[in-house]
């Protein structure tokens, strides 16, 4: 959605990121998170550590998008949903037996290991078709008047992009969410 809401070289650079994860065989990304010998690196497991943290900080800039002027509230909110939610992240990255095993007692979950490969790459072999979806999306949307009636309220842009352009956006999403399901 920054892409599209800033344009310029954000947009440059995250389209050309994203037309090179369309032009790569993703047979060619798959196989090598099955094989035996890639899963004992733990190489799996450390893509999801990083494919994971984008729902938290997601998180993060919702709450501080809509809370910016509130400054006690947003860091109350801001710590009590960063510590529940780092507890479930960290309980479904952490897996016994790997080299990412480092919750113990505290782990609230073991998922399977071939389930975080799923996970995995079903997010990266969709993050490019999506990205293509939300930058469409968010050029069409930022050139309506109530886009321009937040610019004009002083407005930060990412609350613009998560409050005003996002709702707009959910239900061309929800389509294509429903069409990847099977």
């Amino acid at each position: 959605m920054a892409a599209g809401y800033y344009g310029g070289w954000l947009e440059g650079a995250l389209s050309f990121l994203a037309n090179l994860i369309l032009a790569f065989p993703m047979i060619l990304l798959f196989y090598p998170q099955v094989t035996p010998e890639i899963l004992e690196t733990g190489l799996p497991s450390y893509i999801a550590i990083v494919l994971f943290a984008f729902p938290l900080a997601f998180v993060a800039v919702l709450i501080w998008s809509r809370l910016q002027s509130q400054r006690s509230k947003v860091l109350a909110m801001l710590a009590v949903s960063m510590a529940v939610l780092g507890w479930f992240y960290l309980s479904l990255i952490s897996q016994a037996g790997t080299p990412v095993a480092f919750l113990g007692a505290i782990d609230l979950f073991d998922a399977p290991s071939g389930v975080l490969v799923v996970f995995a790459s079903v997010f990266f072999g969709n993050a490019a078709t999506v990205f293509r979806i939300v930058r469409g999306l968010a050029l069409d949307l930022k050139t309506r008047d109530y886009v321009a009636a937040a610019q004009t309220r002083s407005e930060g842009a990412w609350y613009i992009m998560l409050w005003g352009i996002f709702p707009d956006a959910r239900g061309p999403l929800v389509v294509d969410v429903c069409q990847r399901i099977g």
